[in-house]
């Protein structure tokens, strides 16, 4: 009974809490410093008692070792009475070999035997304690052991001075406590004074008063702060006073403006209670017609779709725990729109736990699969371009070699007509092969581009004339152009191919003859337009093409971009829309396919708006083909490339013209080559493992300024990027024909 009351007592108001929390923390702190203090100075005294000691008894030893040697008892005893004056001396003590006290400060125990003398001639220390230190040390002479000097050492006066040290921190302690309760006692007051305000207006406000009343806001602490948030929870609560009437009209309207649909129905499904506003604008259907006819959403639902949400709905409600999760399905408005919706239901029960209503939320979610869609699209398109690029880079150097050695052939066996005509067919062969890797790496976005300033309506225009009689007289092609169309960065020969593609495949789709509209517009897309595009936020030219032909399929449009996907059969290689992917990402645009079954279809593309008005022409040489009489000499070369097959090739070529040449399969093996040849140009693959055909061009640029560098490759990915670095090399793409190796090679040299 007494602790409570104690405990009471110290725990009755903040300050007391505060004063005897200072106290106590005082308390703990100052008794752990002051023992602290007490054992250091303790530990400190005796290691320093000890030291004395030590030196003390190796002195004695000293002097003391002929006198043992010749035991004079009586020389001995002179200088063991001349410690005497040692202050806090005990005793000491000349031992012989046997322990037999020859000398003693208490002559009284001459004679006597110390018993546990230690094997080892060494120093040893006896006894370390606050009262006394005992040190036992050798006396040699001659490096012979003589005897033994014994020294004692006690701590009265140390131990003096520790209790004053004690009693001099307990009065600090005793100081710092008085003076932190006071501190806290000031403190605990000013702080106790605003929460008294406020309990006494809280008071108040608990026994009727008004509650106009307030707590006066002083200062800047956390009382303060509390007071201001006291004062505003009573503005609060007196606002609230006058705001609780009609809050079931205030639920309602609320209910009635929010986007998801809230509805209340019967146990068995078949009866609608109440169904939220929202469900005309997510269905598309009257709510009246939702109360007559409660299935009507149900038959609302996706042909696709309709199994699994049959499967979600519980045969019995009122076994579920809390509510239950409708996997999410896909709706058909009236008008064809595809809506998909995410749904949840709740069982209510009465207070006997008998299911007596089911409540539940829909929402549509088509914004969130939408960009989820294009998120796995995007992740998809882009691992297949880097597969589709690096076969297609394999593919190129392997028709290097073949088209290469066939040139060579077709040159040696220009005078037998019969084989040269199979030359040929191989030559056509290796070409239309060409023009197949070209198209893989537009699908990739690794393939050259040649970018330009470009204005899109005029090249609708002047490629018109060039689609109608592509399309023939069956399709009606209409253009709809925009005035003011803003200029595009792009590679006006691909964007040409593009919209034939495009034309191309809607003319497939209009077997029976149809219309075809190209259009262009200046657009602004905002953040929330580009949630399901790969693109980012700004403006941009649309250019669409739409046709009345049959329309795709979901599953149809999901692939149209994939490479060698086609819905024509033997009749289609399946690369024109991937051509068209390819050319829309790598000019920085996104590409958008609408399309329905029956109900035709509309690519729309958006290509970002030019806002620098600057060519990004790459500065390559166009070199004209010369007479061959014309590309012989006698410079340096070095190939690099990691295909031998290739790099033989090449050297084949040049060394027939009278270059000399030296070959490399890496950069490593190049920088030495270079560092013991004299070369006066460089030909380098641009992919290479360990180090690039870039990064080895810049090395050899800045360790040999004057090689002149050609860069050959047709896997673009790495010359996107690359601006910065044109000036140290021009390009040759692959695959090339010889003559063309040759003019770049001797324009190079001639510079």
């Amino acid at each position: 009974m007494i602790f409570p009351r104690v405990w009471t007592f110290f725990t009755k108001s903040v300050r007391r809490q505060l004063i005897w929390g200072v106290v106590l923390v005082h308390t703990v702190l100052m008794t752990l410093f002051i023992w602290d203090v007490t054992i250091r100075q303790q530990r400190l005294l005796l290691d320093q008692q000890i030291n004395h000691a030590t030196a003390l008894a190796h002195s004695v030893s000293t002097s003391s070792g002929g006198w043992l040697l010749s035991r004079d008892v009586t020389g001995l005893q002179e200088i063991i009475d001349a410690q005497i004056r040692y202050p806090e001396l005990l005793f000491a003590m000349a031992i012989d070999q046997k322990g037999l006290v020859l000398a003693h400060t208490d002559r009284h125990r001459r004679g006597q035997f110390v018993l546990d003398l230690p094997t080892q001639i060494e120093p040893i220390i006896l006894n370390k304690t606050p009262e006394l230190v005992d040190i036992l040390s050798p006396a040699i002479v001659a490096g012979k052991h003589v005897g033994w000097i014994r020294i004692g050492i006690g701590q009265v006066t140390s131990q003096k001075q520790l209790v004053q040290i004690t009693y001099d921190g307990t009065l600090y302690a005793l100081a710092a406590i008085i003076i932190g309760m006071i501190l806290a006692s000031v403190i605990g007051t000013r702080l106790t004074k605003r929460l008294y305000e406020i309990q006494s207006v809280a008071t108040d406000i608990e026994i009727g008063k008004e509650i106009d009343q307030r707590v006066p806001e002083v200062g800047l602490d956390e009382t303060a702060q509390l007071a201001k948030q006291f004062n505003k929870m009573l503005d609060t609560l007196e606002k609230r006073k006058t705001e609780r009437v009609n809050a079931e009209d205030r639920l309602q309207q609320l209910a009635e403006n929010i986007n998801e649909v809230f509805w209340l129905g019967s146990p068995d499904w078949n009866e609608i209670f109440y169904i939220s506003p929202a469900f005309e604008k997510i269905w598309g259907q009257r709510v009246e017609a939702l109360y007559q006819h409660p299935r009507l959403w149900i038959e609302s639902v996706y042909k696709d779709d309709i199994e699994q949400v049959l499967e979600d709905i519980p045969k019995d409600m009122g076994s579920i725990n809390d509510h239950v999760d409708f996997r999410e399905y896909r709706i058909q408005k009236p008008g064809g729109q595809i809506v998909w919706i995410k749904a949840r239901a709740y069982a209510i029960v009465d207070d006997d736990g008998e299911l007596i209503r089911i409540a539940g939320i829909a929402e549509d979610v088509t914004e969130r699969i939408e960009m989820e869609e294009a998120i796995r699209r995007t992740q998809k398109m882009d691992a297949l371009g880097k597969l589709t690029g690096g076969i297609a880079h394999d593919f190129n150097n392997m028709l290097g070699v073949i088209l290469g050695y066939t040139e060579l052939l077709g040159i040696k066996l220009a005078d037998t007509p019969q084989l040269k005509r199979y030359i040929d067919e191989i030559n056509l062969a290796g070409n239309r092969a060409k023009i197949l890797t070209s198209k893989l790496l537009a699908f990739s976005r690794k393939q050259p581009t040649n970018k330009t300033s470009s204005n899109i309506n005029r090249l609708l225009e002047r490629d018109k004339l060039m689609l109608e009689k592509t399309l023939t007289a069956t399709i009606k092609l209409t253009t709809i152009k925009a005035e003011g169309l803003w200029d595009v960065s792009i590679d006006e020969e691909l964007l040409t191919d593009s919209i034939l593609n495009m034309c191309i495949n809607s003319m497939h789709a209009m077997p029976e003859g149809g219309e075809l509209t190209l259009s262009s517009k200046n657009i602004h897309l905002d953040n929330e337009m580009v949630q399901s595009l790969a693109i980012s936020a700004g403006d941009y030219v649309q250019l669409s093409v739409s046709d009345t032909g049959t329309g795709m399929s979901p599953d149809t449009k999901d692939k149209i971009f994939e490479p060698f996907f086609s819905t024509k059969g033997e009749a289609g290689t399946g690369l024109g829309m991937s051509q068209v992917y390819g050319f829309v990402t790598q000019s920085g645009g996104e590409i958008q396919v609408l399309s329905e079954v029956d109900k035709g279809t509309e690519i729309v593309i958006y290509l970002p708006r030019l806002t620098e008005q600057k060519s990004d022409k790459n500065d390559s040489i166009i070199s004209h083909e010369k007479s061959e009489a014309n590309l012989s000499c006698n410079e340096t070369i070095l190939i690099v490339d990691d295909e031998p097959a290739l790099c033989k090739l090449t050297e084949e070529v040049l060394q027939s013209h009278n270059y000399q040449v030296f070959s490399a399969e890496s950069g490593v093996e190049a920088l030495e080559i270079l560092s013991k040849e004299t070369i006066d140009l460089l030909i380098t693959d641009v992919i290479m493992p360990n180090m690039d055909g870039f990064e080895l061009a810049a090395q050899v640029k800045k360790s040999y300024p004057d090689i002149k560098i050609l860069i050959a490759s047709g896997y673009n990915e790495r010359l996107q990027v690359r601006d910065t670095d044109k000036s140290l090399y021009q390009q040759l793409e692959k695959p090339y024909r010889s003559i063309e190796l040759l003019n770049k090679v001797r324009s190079l040299l001639d510079e």
